[in-house]
């Protein structure tokens, strides 16, 4: 039967770096979370070193499943450029991309206009 405890933990040490987010079970089961920015002053560059860092982290804190969210708020190529997932050495990173791309919502024609 599963625990239905969880810990999370935000930027701890992990070696050469902070994990953004850690979520580990009494019963041992681990999670690393990444978050990564896109568009706007980030490039596609910088949210893709994300599976390196990531890959490190899981390394330092033995963990075989990891979580990279990348916030794109890109408008021309929205989520291109990115695995949704990537598996290697028993470890497998999935990659999800959330949408908050500017947008201005049109307002409705008023009736009888």
């Amino acid at each position: 039967m599963r625990s239905s405890v969880v810990f999370v933990f935000k930027e701890i040490s992990a070696g050469a770096g902070k994990i953004d987010v850690f979520i580990a079970s009494p019963l041992g089961d681990k999670v690393i979370v990444e978050l990564k920015m896109c568009g706007h002053g980030y490039s596609e560059g910088y949210a893709q070193e994300g599976l390196e860092q990531i890959t490190h982290y899981m390394e330092n804190k033995k963990t075989d499943t990891g979580y990279l969210i990348v916030f794109d708020s890109r408008v021309q190529d929205f989520a291109q450029g990115f695995d949704l997932a990537e598996s290697a050495n028993g470890k497998t990173i999935l990659t999800r991309i959330a949408d908050v791309r500017p947008y201005v919502k049109k307002r409705d024609t008023p009736v009888g206009v």
